[in-house]
């Protein structure tokens, strides 16, 4: 059902109650310039106390309203609710309400539970000021419902209504002087002076009884307590939140009903205010109520002040508004249990991936060590076999001469061969060694951390060397364009990682079903970083892969040996050991491009 038509069938049903209703709040707001018994407790609402008819039409609205939002009540009641209130907070009003009628026709409200309800004012400046309100229905001495009473938090003293009642007794005093110096020529004037105080007496308590209704029916908890802490008035709410009766409050101290282990919260609240503090600003604390269940309740608390015998304004002790927040209380304390768990499922999480980015570190540690021990077995049996044809000749040789029976011819051919074989064994041996200072240097970078000076350009082609056992049998080809010489003081070990994650992931995903791959690295150095451009030639990616490319376990190779893990490791190097930045672009058909950014000192 739309607002609209809510408001329309609201409106049909309170057309009923709409004489009954302006005849109440006629009788009720005769006067609101005068109070006595409930002064102090009025004076001190911090909250906003209104009252309106069921179609939202203020009868009354305290004069705190100016605090919240630079009106006067006078102003603030002239104004249509819409502009009062947001569209979104009028319907939440108006759809509440309506809810509330319906239980009232079915016979299933609960007059003493009270709506909440949570929604927006617009203040003078045109900004939004948030408001909680507890709003209860009004009744006429028949229980016929005749309006609404609310009270929106944060209520000030009604500095109005006492300036109209200082005004109004000063007025008065001011007449009585003014006819007393002629009493017998003004005695009709006096007596009419006498009436019209009459008036002002009864007004004030008609005022009297409906403050008292406002502040013992308000749906929030208020209580006052003197100076030592006794309790000297509580309403109705504290009495049900507690479940004690109100003869065991008034004169009782406060603290028996804390929790031990706030006491001293409160104790600290109260001298503050002695200090000097004039609110106490809303603080969360303990009580244990009449069947020794622990509530939690939120306490806005402030100082108490009247004139003493000497006409001296002293503070005589604490009004506080308290508001029931166990259930908020369950609810955090499930979050943040919530959360513990959370917590402690994401350090196992990842313990879990450091493991096994180190098991994969290791994988790719020992796929090299394989490569390039096939890579050394050939010059090394090359080499194995020519010392041995060598070893055999110099022993041939030496019984030769040793029998005497060796020739000239005989001793140039085996120069020549021994020299032929040792020129075989030295370059295979060499070969063989280079291969190994280049695994080494690789190797012991990639498990080693240690951060040092090393010149890019030789340290990148001792990295393809560990390499080329993966792509030698094909047609692949890798080019490195970095300048000379070019030092850096980094991790060599992350560079190694970095670029044999990249060419792997090259050979194994881009050059799937290209026979002449190509792979270009190109280093530069712009405005104080190092620039590496990694491209290749290879089948691509869609715009879906380049997304996922650096997410952990994502690999296009599932169940094909991919652990989705190599990406994820270049990405974290990168930014996390090299405070650095990786991009990714790439189309299908048309190859990948990475370009990795580093300050040269990482």
């Amino acid at each position: 059902m739309d607002i609209e038509t809510i408001q329309a069938e609201l409106y049909q049903k309170f057309k009923t109650v709409e004489k009954a209703s302006l005849r109440y709040f006629k009788s009720a707001y005769v006067s609101q310039e005068s109070e006595e018994r409930y002064r102090l407790l009025a004076d001190n609402i911090t909250d906003v106390i209104w009252t309106t008819d069921f179609l939202f039409t203020p009868y009354y609205i305290s004069p705190s309203i100016s605090k919240w939002l630079d009106y006067t009540a006078e102003e603030y009641m002239k104004l249509p609710v819409e502009k009062q209130l947001t569209p979104e907070s009028l319907e939440i009003a108006v759809r509440k309400l309506y809810e509330e009628v319906l239980k009232q026709e079915r016979g299933e409200l609960n007059e003493s539970i009270p709506i909440t309800i949570e929604h927006e004012f617009y203040h003078r400046n045109g900004s939004i000021v948030c408001a909680e309100s507890n709003i209860s229905m009004l009744r006429d001495s028949l229980g016929t419902p005749v309006g609404l009473l609310g009270i929106s938090r944060d209520i000030s003293a009604r500095k109005q209504i006492q300036k109209e009642l200082q005004d109004a007794h000063a007025d008065l005093e001011n007449r009585v002087k003014e006819r007393t110096s002629d009493l017998i020529a003004t005695n009709e004037l006096l007596l009419e002076e006498i009436e019209n105080r009459k008036k002002a007496e009864e007004a004030l308590r008609i005022s009297e009884i409906r403050y008292r209704e406002f502040i013992e029916n308000a749906p929030i908890g208020m209580f006052t307590i003197d100076l030592e802490g006794r309790f000297t008035y509580a309403n109705l709410a504290c009495l049900k939140l507690t479940g004690y009766a109100l003869e065991e409050w008034i004169g009782k101290p406060f603290m028996p009903m804390a929790h031990k282990e706030d006491v001293l919260i409160v104790k600290n609240k109260m001298q503050s205010s002695i200090n000097g503090e004039k609110t106490i600003s809303p603080y969360e604390i303990r009580i244990i109520d009449a069947s020794g269940k622990i509530l939690w309740i939120e306490i806005t608390a402030e100082s108490l002040f009247e004139k003493n015998k000497n006409n001296i304004i002293e503070r005589v002790g604490f009004q506080a508004f308290v508001k029931n927040i166990t259930e908020r209380k369950k609810a955090e304390e499930e979050l943040q249990n919530t959360n513990k768990a959370l917590n402690e499922s994401l350090k196992n999480l990842k313990k879990a991936q450091s493991r096994l980015v180190q098991s994969e570190k290791m994988a790719a540690l020992g796929d090299l060590v394989a490569g390039v021990a096939h890579e050394i077995s050939t010059p090394l049996g090359v080499g194995l076999m020519s010392a041995s044809y060598l070893n055999d000749s110099i022993q041939k040789f030496y019984n030769r001469y040793i029998s005497g029976q060796l020739s000239r011819s005989e001793f140039e051919k085996y120069s020549r061969n021994a020299k032929e074989a040792a020129s075989l064994v030295l370059n295979n041996l060499t070969q063989a060694a280079d291969l190994l200072n280049s695994f080494k240097q690789v190797a012991v970078d990639q498990s080693d951390d240690e951060k040092r000076v090393f010149d890019l350009n030789r340290y990148l082609s001792e990295i393809l060397i560990s390499l080329q056992p993966k792509y030698k049998r094909t047609r692949h080809t890798i080019a490195i364009n970095c300048p000379e010489s070019f030092e850096i003081n980094s991790y060599p070990g992350v560079f190694s990682q970095i670029v044999t994650n990249l060419v792997m992931n090259s050979l194994i995903h881009g050059f799937e079903g290209i026979e002449e791959g190509k792979i270009i690295i190109n280093v530069s150095a712009e405005d104080g970083n190092l620039m590496l451009r990694y491209t290749d030639n290879g089948v691509g990616m869609n715009p879906g892969t380049v997304k996922k490319i650096f997410d952990p376990f994502f690999t296009t190779k599932r169940g094909q040996g991919g652990s989705g893990l190599g990406m994820h490791i270049v990405y974290n190097l990168v930014t996390q050991k090299l405070n650095g930045h990786i991009e990714c672009t790439s189309v299908p058909e048309e190859g990948v491009a990475f370009k990795i950014t580093i300050p040269v000192e990482a």
